[in-house]
């Protein structure tokens, strides 16, 4: 279900979203503002995410688990951003 919502701009955004929309990169300025808030809040999942990774990171040896070595977690890392960018369609 879509809510509409309402927002003020300054000129100068407003310029910036209409030349990309004639630039066919947009066709109006609520796909243009659909597609900004799609991609801030999937970096805000990855960096909540990798948070989480680096506040885990170590907690293992405490806990008795086996710890991860630098190498593992970066693997780790490595591919969360590469099914990350997957999901996206950057890849």
């Amino acid at each position: 279900m879509e809510k509409l919502i309402s927002l003020r701009l300054n000129q100068n955004m407003l310029k910036e979203m209409d030349s990309l929309s004639k630039d066919n990169f947009f066709s109006n300025r609520s796909e243009f503002i659909k597609d900004s808030l799609r991609k801030s809040v999937d970096y805000y999942k990855t960096k909540k995410a990798l948070l989480t990774a680096k506040s885990n990171y170590g907690k293992g040896r405490r806990e008795g688990i086996k710890e991860l070595s630098t190498n593992e977690f970066e693997k780790i890392r490595e591919n969360a951003f590469i099914e990350s960018a997957k999901s996206k369609k950057l890849l």
